[in-house]
C-alpha cells in the first residue's frame, strides 16, 4: 500500500468531501471489490466503468493549452481588424469554458443519480485510465480523491485468462501493456490526494487497508463492511491459471522491474 510520501499518506487539514475516483491498473485487478467495499460505507457511491468515456480528454486538454496563446492572439487581432485578421485558430478562452464544461458534465452525469440513492458523495471506477487522467480529474475537483488499485501482474493475467472475453490470442500482451502503462505512470506521482493501494493488502490485511482508506477519504473506518471482503464475485467459475502466453509476458525484464517497484516478485 503506497501513498505520496508514505503508506496511507493523505492531506492534512480537514476532511475529504470531494468525489472519489477509483482507477485500476488493468481489468481483473479487484476494482469491483474495492467499489463494493467503498459503497458499503453509505457515505459515497462509486459508479461502475464507463468504457473509457473520458480517455481522450487529457490529450485534448494538452492540445488545447498549446493552442491557447495562438487563439488569444488571433482574437485580439480580430478585435482590431475584423475584416482582415487571421482567424483560423481563434476560439474562446480555454480557461473560461473547457474546465467548467467538463466539470459540469461529470457533476450532471453522477451527482443527481447519487442523490436519488440518498447519498451526497459520488465517484466512479475505471480500469482504462492512467495518472494523466488522475491529474485531470483532480484539477477539475481539487477536493477530490483518487485511489489507484494495483495488483500483482500474475494475478491480473491469471484471473483474466478465465474470462471468455479475454481468452483470445494476444490478450495477455494487451493486458500486460495496460498494466505497465498505468503502473509506470502512477509510480512516482506525489500528489497527496492519490492513494496507491495493493489488492493483496486489501484482501490480506483489510484492517490496515481500511485505516488508510478511512484517512484518505475522510470516512470513518467502522462504516466499512467487512462482509463485503468475504464475498468474492469473480464473474467466472474457472480457476485462475497462467498459460504459456501469460508466462511469456511476465518474463519481460521491464515487467519484472516495475513489479518489484510495487513490492511484487515474479518467480520463474
Amino acid at each position: 500500500m503506497r501513498g505520496a510520501g508514505g503508506v496511507g499518506h493523505s492531506p492534512s487539514g480537514g476532511r475529504a468531501e470531494g468525489p472519489v475516483f477509483v482507477l485500476g491498473c488493468a481489468w481483473r485487478c479487484g476494482s469491483t471489490l474495492l467499489q463494493r467495499y467503498l459503497n458499503s460505507t453509505g457515505r459515497v457511491f462509486i459508479w461502475g466503468e464507463h468504457a473509457g468515456l473520458l480517455a481522450g480528454m487529457p490529450r485534448a486538454f494538452a492540445d488545447m493549452w498549446t493552442m491557447r496563446d495562438m487563439g488569444r492572439r488571433q482574437l485580439q487581432e480580430l478585435r482590431h481588424s475584423p475584416s482582415a485578421a487571421w482567424i483560423a485558430n481563434v476560439s474562446p478562452d480555454i480557461e473560461a469554458f473547457l474546465l467548467p464544461a467538463l466539470r459540469g458534465f461529470l457533476v450532471a452525469a453522477y451527482a443527481p443519480a447519487t442523490r436519488e440513492r440518498g447519498i451526497a458523495r459520488w465517484g466512479f471506477k475505471e480500469v482504462r485510465y492512467d495518472a494523466a487522467m488522475a491529474k485531470l480529474l483532480l484539477s477539475l475537483f481539487p477536493a477530490g480523491r483518487v485511489v489507484f488499485l494495483v495488483r500483482h501482474p500474475a494475478g491480473v493475467l491469471a484471473s483474466g485468462a478465465t474470462m471468455e472475453w479475454r481468452s483470445t490470442g494476444g490478450a495477455a500482451e494487451s493486458t500486460i501493456d495496460q498494466w505497465q502503462r498505468a503502473c509506470a505512470s502512477f509510480l512516482n506521482l506525489t500528489d497527496p490526494r492519490v492513494l496507491q493501494l495493493r489488492y493483496e493488502d486489501l484482501t490480506g490485511d483489510p484492517a490496515a487497508a481500511t485505516r488508510s482508506l478511512s484517512e484518505h477519504l475522510g470516512i470513518a473506518a467502522e462504516r466499512f463492511s467487512a462482509d463485503v471482503l468475504a464475498v468474492r464475485v469473480r464473474g467466472s467459475r474457472q480457476e485462475p491459471s497462467l498459460g504459456a502466453e501469460e508466462r511469456a509476458v511476465l518474463a519481460r525484464p521491464a515487467v519484472i522491474d516495475l513489479a518489484a517497484a510495487y513490492g511484487y516478485r515474479i518467480s520463474a
